[in-house]
């Protein structure tokens, strides 16, 4: 313990000593497997800078300098030196941190536009492109990027943002100002589920003429397969996308452009027939259509329903139009009220009555009475056992009985 204390204490006399060199003859770096911090703490003096350590900064480094060096050439060392041995040092007020380079990039790493130095510090740039795509640009500048560091494409505004070392940073601006030239016209090829390939080709025309487009923009639509081929500039192909993106999506109804809609009151064949004769009539000109696309109406009498086939824009139209037509229609209503009589039903309301005597017994006797047969057939003659059975009034005089052929009758 002690025989390190004297070893660093060494150490520091002999940085002060350097430290003392007339800033004329410059300033000597020579180091041998000297502590890390003892190389901060000698940077801190030559250049009065102010250093806060993270406790994980450790390790042993070597530095061999043939001549004197300024105090700027003393800090542009020291940065290498912390860029070699995985730190970085970045700037937070009056002092400058010491941390670890893989947690640099998400401080407060100054931000550059044009990259004036080329020495280690961990600064972040952003390089607008003019032609190329930044996607791809940073698909060829990333294996050119430390582990450590951080680069990445912004498509909307076309841009890279790189956070490295300001003297690789500068290189990998050299190679995409190569990259970045205006023959840099990229083609894409977007394959469309839900949207008509032709018309998002025309809309694409409108929005993008020839002379407002950077570098002009071609929009052509590929059939069968309802695949859309842009040729643009890569800033223009990238709102390209996204717009497309947006417009390439599924219908609000469930059942995409087929409608089913049942009606109450007027009947499906009339309602089709007037909605397909009125969506045919070409509107006059320079003004608007009812609708926009192809609409098509078909009755179903079965269910007294229309089966329409129109984009969820124009159904709105086509349903305006149906609430108006299916409304109730004026009616008359008549009420009969069907009675049936039957005669012999209203005959049975009465009084059955018969008078008679003993008609075995010889002399005279009056008989008489009402019948009114029964709906089964059976009579109270049948009943009685009466040998009267004739129905209605019966009104008569009996003398005895005759006999005849072995039968015996009454003699009326």
């Amino acid at each position: 313990m002690a025989v390190r204390i004297r070893m660093m204490l060494a150490i520091f006399a002999f940085l002060g000593f350097l430290a003392q060199a007339s800033a004329e003859e410059g300033f000597s770096m020579n180091f041998q497997n000297a502590d890390i911090r003892a190389v901060i703490e000698f940077v801190a003096k030559t250049t009065g800078k102010r250093f806060l350590i993270d406790n994980r900064v450790r390790g042993n480094v070597s530095i061999i300098a043939s001549s004197p060096l300024s105090k700027d050439e003393v800090y542009d060392v020291f940065l290498s030196i912390l860029e070699v041995n995985g730190y970085a040092a970045v700037p937070a007020g009056p002092v400058i941190k010491i941390v670890p380079r893989a947690e640099a990039k998400q401080k407060t790493v100054p931000v550059v536009r044009a990259n004036r130095d080329e020495n280690d510090a961990l600064v972040t740039s952003v390089i607008r492109l003019k032609f190329a795509d930044a996607q791809q640009v940073v698909a060829i500048i990333r294996p050119l990027v430390s582990p450590n560091s951080h680069v990445v494409a912004y498509p909307r505004g076309n841009m890279v943002l790189i956070t490295d070392s300001a003297a690789n940073i500068a290189r990998i601006q050299q190679i995409i100002a190569l990259l970045d030239r205006k023959e840099a016209t990229g083609v894409r090829l977007f394959a469309l589920k839900h949207a008509s390939a032709d018309k998002v080709a025309a809309l694409l025309g409108r929005l993008y003429p020839a002379k407002t487009a950077p570098g002009g923009l071609k929009a052509i639509a590929h059939q069968p397969g309802n695949m859309l081929v842009v040729v643009a500039s890569p800033q223009t192909l990238n709102e390209v996308a996204e717009l497309i993106r947006k417009l390439d999506r599924m219908p609000a109804t469930e059942t995409g452009r087929l409608h089913v809609r049942y009606l109450k009151h007027a009947k499906a064949e009339e309602v089709a027939k007037a909605l397909t004769s009125l969506l045919a009539a070409r509107p006059a000109k320079g003004k608007p259509g009812i609708v926009a696309g192809e609409v098509k109406v078909v009755a179903d009498p079965a269910t007294n329903a229309l089966l329409i086939t129109a984009d969820p824009s124009d159904m709105r139209a086509v349903d305006r139009i149906i609430d108006k037509l299916d409304i109730p229609r004026r009616q008359v209503l008549i009420e009969a009220l069907i009675v049936e009589v039957r005669g012999n039903i209203a005959e049975q309301l009465g009084i059955e009555w018969r008078a008679a005597g003993d008609f075995t017994q010889p002399g005279r006797r009056a008989f008489g009475g009402t019948v009114f047969p029964s709906q089964t057939g059976v009579s109270i003659n049948t009943v009685a056992t009466n040998p009267l059975s004739a129905s209605g009034a019966v009104i008569g005089v009996v003398n005895g009985t005759i006999t005849f052929a072995g039968q015996t009758f009454l003699n009326l």
